[in-house]
């Protein structure tokens, strides 16, 4: 049920006078109500409003990068945004998450935190990814009523800038005949050789 249900008299000043809904679960919408003013001359303006009730969060997002590891200065993370057939779509946020990287394996993520502006344009040009960490990132969408969702996906991307090290012995005195064998070392402290 609603409460209140239709007809409430608030007539205590100071103006602005308000009136607070609230309802139990699963409650039917009261349809479109009418608010009255009277002055103290006896005058009165009517004007309707109707609340509905939208306990349902947006629909429909998805979000994608390239899995894998990358040398690439930046990110591009592409998107769909949602839908909300209630109070409508409020905004969404990009969100990121970082582990480091080491031989080729990403530690633990910490929590997301948003990146960008609220309600940025897909794709979005991740600039700020740095050498030797893991990033995962997740939409999140807002409807104009506070109900929200949240699309991630398994991808990672793994940024390795650092060339490997490495190193040849010396070459075999020559001159020589037939075949010769040459030995190295080559290693590779971020995403492994």
């Amino acid at each position: 049920a609603w409460n209140p249900p239709s007809f409430v008299d608030n007539n205590t000043p100071p103006s602005p006078y308000f009136i607070d809904y609230s309802w139990t679960a699963g409650a039917a919408n009261p349809g479109v109500q009418q608010l009255t003013a009277f002055d103290l001359a006896g005058n009165q303006s009517q004007l309707p409003f109707e609340v509905r009730l939208d306990s349902t969060a947006p629909i429909g997002g998805s979000v994608s990068y390239t899995n894998g590891f990358t040398n690439a200065a930046n990110t591009s993370v592409s998107f769909t945004l949602a839908t909300d057939a209630g109070a409508g779509v409020g905004i969404h946020r990009l969100m990121r998450s970082s582990a480091a990287l080491a031989a080729g394996t990403c530690g633990a993520f910490g929590a997301a935190t948003q990146i960008g502006a609220n309600s940025p344009a897909a794709p979005y040009l991740d600039t700020t990814t740095a050498d030797g960490f893991c990033y995962q990132y997740q939409l999140v969408t807002e409807d104009r009523v506070g109900n929200s969702s949240t699309w991630s996906t398994a991808s990672i991307v793994k940024v390795d800038r650092t060339a490997p090290l490495g190193a040849i012995d010396a070459n075999p005195i020559g001159p020589v005949n037939g075949t010769i064998a040459f030995t190295g070392t080559t290693a590779d402290t971020i995403s492994g050789v």
